[in-house]
């Protein structure tokens, strides 16, 4: 083994209380510096999930003495980077700069550091991405098979706290005043300085730079315990029509001292760490479920994570986990070959020097350590312990520390494909994207006894601002008319190149009549007609290349998504009320269950107008909110898709 040193460093604390590691490597003229405080995503309060994240969005857009635009400005001219992102435990600012540049870079980060002023127009900017964001991710399989899995793994432990857009709409700009005030004091903090500096000159420096940067105490966060979990947990996040499945497998480990931790990693390379693991070997190469299969440990303060991750055919999602379960059996129970075990190992201590090549990745593994509270050898030593593990002491660490009998399976896709699959694993529980438990019996389309009452409507006019990520990109218009049969409900919207005008006739139960949809997108036009006739939806489909007929069964009180809308405007609303009703898709010839749920009652802003409005979420196979005032009728004054980033909001009609 060629011997690679760890670069040498120094460390002292400042008056402020604060520790300083300074790593001096003069190769090149740059410099890192990381300032982390003990205030991560543990901090947020309860309901303002997200504070510590958009706090660290919006430390460095704007201070009492820069502008956002002052300061982007000089980072520039500069050329210097200035960022933060929160984690679990703690927050870190990062400033990366030429040697020249260095002075100037730290009195913009100790201004951030404070006095941020967190602009109302950053905070508005920032609270619109975030919402788009989640949005997003709502329609990702990966990423609501993440969050669903952190959220079963650490339940109401800090660690799986996540923001939610009903977390993120509530948050004030005085949260991010109050947290950043709290928690981004010295009292705990860590700098950690790495490149182009001597130990003396810059702890002279930051010192003078963060002379006003004084301690005040932190709050205290309460840390229960995470689950316990006395047997295997099988949950289904249902997607419906989803073809594939994404798999979660794994469990919670204890923290970052956790004892024998190379033994594990080596054991875990062995594995899944990478393409030669064994995951990878069988379930992509001998049983073709996949295309990637890995295993990963997460090393956290005080819990870490054991997880398999891959994604597989909904048709042998399955097979692909009782294959998991089996090779992680075989992996705790038998000596693994010599070989196999030198080549993970070669791997591992073969890539350590790769990652401490840059000030940035020795200031990141020095704080990371210390972070964790690991002694200076488990950093200076990692490759000769990492070496030194053998075969019992690899297999022995997978027997301890991983323990199948305690895993989560979480799997994201459609629960009718799944469910019957997994019964023979346990008990499966199933779920929506939103984490509201479904009945398995109740995925099938069935009739509505819901009874409504739309006479008392009245013809209106109503106009929306459409903006795709956060970008006002056209005008969408709804029109409610009477008609012979009861009530035209109209949507004319464009957005750029795209046009769609869609109609849906109902009568006065909101029974479906008829509808009309006319789609202009990418070049294409789209023009479908449908009709309701003894307990059918039929028509046609008629686009350039030919005419297609439809012919829809569809359970008593089907509609169409417009009519959900309807449902609303007429229906007597409070908080908790649920409405059930049987949705057809047009384009994929499906009718499904779909919930409207009155979530809370709450005020919110729309341009220059503040409403009294219910939060109604929407599952099915379309996924969005509603926001619609509280008195009636109930006119949505912000939709929200959960499918992509798209969001309407009223700006003309129902009293605006």
């Amino acid at each position: 083994m060629h011997e690679v040193a760890f670069p040498p460093f120094v460390e002292r604390s400042l008056s402020n209380g604060a520790r300083l590691i300074v790593v001096p490597q003069h190769e090149v003229p740059f410099v890192t510096v990381n300032v982390i405080v003990p205030g991560g995503v543990v901090g947020d309060p309860e309901g303002k999930e997200g504070t510590a994240t958009f706090v660290a969005e919006l430390v460095t857009r704007g201070t009492l003495h820069r502008s956002a635009a002052d300061i982007a400005a000089t980072v520039d001219r500069l050329g210097i980077s200035l960022a933060a992102v929160a984690e679990e435990e703690w927050s870190t600012l990062t400033l990366d700069a030429t040697s020249s540049a260095l002075d100037e870079g730290l009195a913009i980060l100790a201004d951030a550091l404070t006095d941020a002023a967190f602009p109302t127009d950053e905070v508005e900017r920032t609270r619109a991405q975030a919402l788009t964001g989640l949005q997003v991710q709502k329609s990702r399989p990966a990423a609501v098979a993440d969050l669903a899995f952190a959220q079963a793994l650490f339940g109401k432990h800090p660690y799986g706290r996540r923001p939610t857009d009903v977390s993120v709409t509530r948050l004030t700009r005085q949260d991010l005043l109050d947290f950043h005030r709290a928690w981004y004091r010295p009292d705990g903090a860590l700098i950690v300085v790495a490149g182009d500096v001597d130990d003396d000159d810059i702890s002279r420096r930051i010192e003078t730079v963060l002379q006003d940067w004084e301690p005040r105490g932190r709050p205290k966060v309460d840390f229960p315990r995470a689950p316990d979990r006395t047997g295997v947990e099988i949950k289904v996040v249902h997607q419906p029509g989803s073809a594939q499945a994404e798999i979660r497998v794994g469990h919670l480990l204890a923290g970052g001292d956790l004892e024998g931790w190379e033994e594990l990693v080596v054991a875990n390379q062995l594995l899944g760490g990478g393409p030669p693991g064994r995951l990878q070997q069988v379930l992509r190469g001998a049983r073709g479920y996949t295309y990637d299969a890995r295993s990963t440990l997460t090393r956290l303060r005080r819990l870490g994570v054991f997880q398999v991750t891959t994604a597989a055919r909904a048709e042998v999602a399955g097979a692909a986990i009782e294959e998991i379960l089996a090779q992680v059996e075989r992996w705790r129970q038998r000596a693994t070959p010599g070989g196999e075990l030198d080549d993970s190992k070669s791997f591992l201590v073969g890539s350590f020097p790769r990652s401490i090549e840059t000030p940035q990745q020795v200031a990141s593994q020095l704080a990371t350590h210390r972070l964790l509270g690991l002694g200076d050898d488990d950093l200076t030593e990692y490759r000769g312990r990492v070496a030194a593990v053998d075969t019992a002491r690899a297999r022995a660490a997978a027997e301890r520390w991983v323990r199948p009998e305690h895993f989560v399976v979480l799997v994201a896709g459609d629960a009718v494909a799944l469910q019957p699959q997994l019964r023979g694993l346990g008990e499966v529980s199933i779920v929506d994207v939103d984490g509201r438990p479904l009945r398995f019996a109740d995925l099938g389309a069935r009739a509505s006894t819901e009874e409504f009452d739309l006479s008392g409507l009245a013809p209106t006019t109503l106009s929306y601002d459409v903006r795709i990520a956060g970008v006002s990109r056209g005008v969408a218009v709804r029109t409610l008319e009477r008609v012979d049969a009861g009530w035209r409900f109209a949507s004319r919207i464009e957005a750029g190149p795209q046009k769609l005008e869609q109609a849906i006739v109902v009568d006065d139960a909101l029974g479906f009549v008829s509808s009309r949809n006319h789609t202009v997108a990418g070049g294409r036009e789209t023009l479908l007609t449908t009709r309701y006739v003894d307990g059918t939806i039929v028509g046609s489909s008629e686009r350039a290349g030919g005419e297609e007929t439809i012919e829809l069964p569809v359970p008593e009180g089907v509609t169409l998504s417009d009519g959900l809308e309807l449902a609303l405007w007429a229906a007597d609303l409070e908080v908790g009320r649920e409405i059930h009703l049987p949705v057809a898709d047009l384009r994929t010839r499906s009718v499904d269950n779909v919930l409207l749920r009155v979530e809370e009652r709450m005020r919110l802003p729309v341009g220059d107008h503040t409403w009294d409005v219910f939060r109604v979420s929407v599952s099915g196979p379309d996924p969005q909110t509603l926001f619609v005032r509280a008195e009636g009728p109930h006119i949505p004054v912000r939709l929200q898709s959960a499918s992509q980033p798209v969001v309407l909001d009223l700006v003309g009609g129902a009293g605006h």
